[in-house]
């Protein structure tokens, strides 16, 4: 199948899971209005692949939490056959667990926000250098600041449900907003597609009037 890269409205609703889906699972889905499914570049399949977007149903792309190898990442994105041009999703939620973050002084938690920083940053660039379109999903406890959020060698936002704040306390957003937004309550089953979890995303366009990218079959 050939696999073609298209922008996403703004004002659908979608679903993500790291769960496999089959064809059938896909097809409830888009029969019910969803504009699109986001699924892990690490779990999905090329067969995967073929029977979501052969039942219409587009496909938005992340890549887990913790995983910061550019190479890793191209590499995975070369065995799906996905084109150049797309966007990815780094999650990057529970890069830093409640427990650990507590036992930290203030200096190590300076140190821990320089050293996500510079990893964000190496696999965006690591990306764009090969004509992909690195973008942040934000899932809480990241700790980052507005401006340094801003910063980051991506191009693209996805909040997640939790409060995202900064380490001193304060709400951070992105100075472009996001495009993207994860609808509460999370991890919910739809009426169909069995047990499977699925968390719903909100698109829209950010301040820059930027969206997200998905893929199509052609």
């Amino acid at each position: 199948m050939n696999l073609r890269v298209q922008r996403l409205a703004p004002n659908v609703l979608g679903v993500d899971t790291v769960a496999k889906l089959p064809p059938t699972t896909c097809r409830t889905l888009a029969s019910r209005g969803l504009a699109f499914r986001g699924g892990y570049i690490d779990e999905l399949s090329p067969i995967e692949i073929e029977g979501q977007l052969g039942n219409q149903l587009p496909l938005l792309l992340y890549t887990y939490a913790n995983e910061f190898d550019p190479s890793h990442t191209l590499d995975r994105l070369s065995a799906l056959g996905i084109p150049a041009g797309m966007n990815v999703i780094l999650d990057v939620e529970a890069v830093i667990k409640p427990e650990a973050l507590q036992a930290m002084t203030p200096g190590d938690v300076e140190s821990f926000v320089l050293e996500l920083k510079a990893k964000i940053n190496a696999w965006g660039r690591g990306l764009s250098n090969h004509a992909f379109l690195p973008c942040i999903y934000f899932g809480g406890l990241e700790l980052l600041t507005s401006e340094e959020m801003s910063s980051l060698a991506v191009y693209r936002y996805h909040e997640g449900a939790a409060s995202l704040l900064d380490r001193r306390g304060a709400f951070a957003v992105p100075a472009r907003g996001y495009a993207m937004m994860q609808g509460r309550p999370v991890n919910v089953t739809i009426d169909g597609c069995g047990d499977t979890r699925f968390d719903y995303d909100f698109h829209r366009q950010d301040y820059h009037d930027d969206v997200f990218s998905v893929l199509v079959a052609g």
